[in-house]
């Protein structure tokens, strides 16, 4: 059986060139997702898990471009290999994308390899990004929750014996905050 499935990020998209595409390539059941970004975990989207739950071995699932599914190669495919899992081919129409019959196999290990790509390029950008901003002096992650003068009032507070419950609220932080700045020497 043929399944489509079409999305938009945004309620105010509009489904019909999908839709239109996805029934003249003769799709018995289309599922749409409404106003859900792509960047959601598919199962998280509410046709596209009810979509999930209906694929069975033999099926073939259509949609119109492989963005539709997946914001990235990673995610396309996991999903793809789900898919494969199930028995169920995918075919993209706009892209040429199909793991209908031999050249299946050599699709996904080509996918798996953009994928792969994908995540090392990623982590090389962060790497590159954190390496340049400590070069330029900037202090990198989490700001401190307290300033060096409130660490020396709070330290101050323990002195006098206040706990460490009421030196945080004083201070708008958690008690482990406290704690720690306390503690130290």
């Amino acid at each position: 059986m043929l399944i489509g499935y079409a999305r938009v990020s945004t309620t105010e998209q509009n489904l019909d060139l999908q839709t239109d595409a996805l029934l003249r390539a003769g799709c018995e059941k289309v599922f749409v997702d409404h106003g859900v970004s792509g960047t959601k975990a598919p199962l998280s989207r509410p046709e596209f898990a009810d979509l999930w739950k209906q694929l069975r071995d033999g099926d073939v699932l259509v949609i119109y471009r492989l963005d539709r599914l997946a914001r990235n190669a990673r995610s396309a495919l996991e999903i793809v290999e789900g898919l494969d899992e199930k028995g169920v081919a995918l075919r993209s129409l706009n892209d040429g994308i199909s793991t209908e019959g031999a050249t299946s196999r050599l699709i996904l290990t080509i996918m798996a390899a953009v994928a792969q790509l994908e995540v090392e390029i990623l982590r090389e950008r962060t790497r590159d990004g954190l390496e340049a901003a400590r070069a330029r002096g900037q202090k990198l992650g989490r700001r401190e929750a307290l300033t060096n003068e409130q660490k020396e009032h709070a330290r101050s507070l323990r002195a006098d014996g206040k706990s460490l419950r009421e030196i945080a609220r004083l201070l708008g932080v958690g008690k482990t905050t406290i704690a720690k700045v306390v503690e130290l020497p």
